[in-house]
């Protein structure tokens, strides 16, 4: 009885009179115009002048109920917000890299070995709707073009978030290395399904072999540095 209704948007602020209870439910942002519709007939349509939204940004829309005749058991509906996120932009990754990690233990014999990378990056969408999901694709540059070829692309691995705001995954390889540097594409994906643009990095993988030496494409057999580095300080052969 008496009261008033006030609801509250970036700053701008409408306030109705009415002499029942009511309640209200956020309905729509268009065309640049925040509308709030009642259930009361008291008004069924509260328009807010335009909101400049350039970048991702979050709108908290408040209603209070005031007057001085409030029943004490109406005191804990006589308000309620509700916050509006407006993404506009991409989210975005950043300190993407990986390391070779330890096998936890040695092989059965006759079994393949394993390489295990675990893979690290960054995903921020700032102020807007949040990270969805981070999906990463590894594969080996075997065509030597520095980018992955749809030959060369593994299956894609969803990356879990860590405690310290990092998403990770392992990439585990059976078996001897197709190639001797691992490339690895990350994208992240928000909550309303902006996608950002995609980052690459590089492990170089050596690949030694037994004697010292590592077959090249096309090459036949190289020696490493190491046998090198030995060839030179052995003695020189005299001539027979």
């Amino acid at each position: 009885d008496g009261a008033r209704l006030r609801v509250t948007a970036e700053g701008q602020t409408k306030e109705f009179a009415t002499e029942r209870q009511v309640s209200f439910r956020g309905s729509i942002i268009e065309g640049g115009l925040l509308q709030v519709q009642c259930e009361a007939s008291d008004f069924t349509r509260i328009e807010f002048g335009p909101i400049d939204v350039p970048q991702d940004k979050r709108i908290e829309v408040t209603a209070d109920v005031e007057g001085d005749r409030l029943r004490a058991s109406s005191a804990e509906y006589a308000h309620d917000n509700v916050t509006y996120i407006l993404d506009r932009t991409q989210p975005v990754i950043s300190e993407l890299g990986f390391r070779k990690l330890d096998p936890p233990a040695a092989p059965p014999p006759g079994s393949q070995n394993e390489t295990i990378i675990r893979i690290r990056c960054r995903a921020d969408d700032g102020a807007g709707s949040g990270i969805n999901k981070v999906e990463l694709v590894p594969g080996f540059d075997i065509i030597r073009n520095t980018r992955l070829d749809d030959s060369e692309r593994r299956p894609t691995i969803t990356a879990t978030r860590q405690s310290d705001g990092y998403y990770a995954a392992d990439y585990i390889i059976k078996g001897e290395l197709p190639s001797d540097l691992l490339l690895v594409e990350a994208v992240a994906t928000d909550n309303v399904g902006y996608v950002s643009a995609s980052a690459q990095a590089s492990l170089p993988l050596p690949r030694q072999a037994i004697g010292g030496e590592r077959p090249t494409f096309g090459k036949g057999v190289e020696k490493d540095a190491a046998a090198k580095a030995l060839e030179k300080l052995a003695p020189p052969k005299k001539a027979p």
